[in-house]
């Protein structure tokens, strides 16, 4: 059990390798996927396609069946990128100009997307774009009239799709608005970085977690820690680097793992009531035969006292082997209680491993019965 319970707590905190379980442990081992390389940004596209921008401004795409980043021959340098849902990119050169990424004959063919004003970053896909610039003023792009106009609002990051628009403030208030209003709603948290996937909400909090938007609550479910950048795709990839390695993975993965969870937290509540019950039981025949033990010394005390000569000294020799057994019996029945008491500590906490996880599983889209 207390294997089961160390497993459970480096789930919570989502730490790898659990101790237990050992035919369970590379599901859990499976949930990242290491890549190689350092990186200022990542951009989530779908079936597992992502691209990242290193250290030097420099563009690398990342095919499923690959375990790194490849350098994308002929691409521009860049502070920023964004995978369409077609596979091609959007991407903010150094000089702040937007450009189109297309795929053509296994290559990617650049070309500025309008008149750009300079800008630090874009969201979105063709049919709905979004860009900031280094003031934090915030545009929208016209595909007609191929010009971005300027939006009400000032925001230090954002995250857009045809759903609608969230972008954080400059202290990491999060604010949303859908694609047919032009209002935007204040949000609970603080964050330093936001994505969406659908009408799905994801961040990164002020201590470095990755976190989910419960829809129903509005509260911010943790999800991994460690996290300094990251993205998510519509179809749920999520790239990451995620304790100063790149990694990958998606929400079924995630989905996975809380179920995985859920279940250990589940044999974990019953083997530690099964432990209670047993450890309640002893318990409770150790003080009967305690109080037994008791009343035997109370009895001997009170004939002592009428005793003389040999007859005494028999029913004190007798009396020291009950006090004995009566001092044995309490320090068994000490550490009964004590072993109670950590059961009973052990079982609120697979309680609430139970319910965070259930938490996440609900932000993450999973039903319970």
């Amino acid at each position: 059990m207390k294997n089961v319970l160390s497993a459970l707590s480096a789930l919570i905190v989502l730490v790898s390798g659990w101790t237990c379980l050992a035919q369970q442990k590379p599901i859990l081992d499976q949930t990242w996927t290491p890549l190689e390389g350092k990186y200022l940004s990542f951009s989530a596209g779908p079936a597992g396609v992502a691209a990242a921008i290193d250290l030097d401004n420099h563009l690398f795409i990342h095919d499923p069946q690959s375990p790194h980043f490849e350098p994308l021959e002929g691409a521009p340098d860049a502070r920023h990128v964004t995978v369409l849902p077609d596979g091609g990119l959007l991407v903010v050169g150094v000089d702040g100009k937007v450009l189109r990424g297309t795929r053509a004959e296994g290559e990617i063919q650049f070309a500025q997307l309008g008149e750009t004003p300079m800008v630090e970053a874009v969201s979105g896909d063709e049919s709905t774009l979004y860009a900031i610039d280094a003031k934090g003023t915030t545009y929208h792009f016209e595909a007609k009239s191929g010009k971005w106009v300027r939006i009400p609002g000032r925001l230090e990051h954002l995250a857009g799709n045809p759903v609608g628009l969230v972008g954080l403030d400059e202290s990491g208030t999060p604010y949303q608005r859908n694609s047919a209003s032009t209002k935007w709603r204040k949000l609970k948290g603080s964050l330093k970085a936001v994505s969406l996937m659908g009408e799905t909400l994801w961040g990164i909090d002020q201590r470095d977690n990755l976190v989910i938007r419960d829809q129903r609550t509005g509260a911010w479910v943790f999800v991994e820690r460690g996290v300094s950048a990251f993205d998510v795709s519509e179809d749920g990839q999520i790239v990451a680097m995620l304790k100063q390695v790149a990694q990958f993975t998606d929400v079924e993965r995630l989905r996975t793992r809380v179920s995985l969870g859920i279940t250990m937290a589940k044999e974990g509540l019953k083997g530690s009531v099964a432990e209670f019950e047993n450890a309640k039981k002893e318990l409770e025949e150790t003080s009967r035969k305690l109080n037994g033990i008791k009343r035997d010394v109370s009895q001997l005390t009170s004939e002592i006292r009428k005793a003389q000569g040999a007859k005494k000294k028999q029913l004190q020799d007798k009396q020291k082997v009950s006090q004995a057994k009566q001092k044995q019996f309490e320090r068994r029945a000490g550490k009964l209680k004590e072993r109670l008491d950590e059961l009973t500590a052990k079982r609120v906490q697979y309680q609430g491993f139970k319910k965070t996880l259930t938490d996440q599983g609900l932000a993450l889209g999973m039903e319970f019965d």
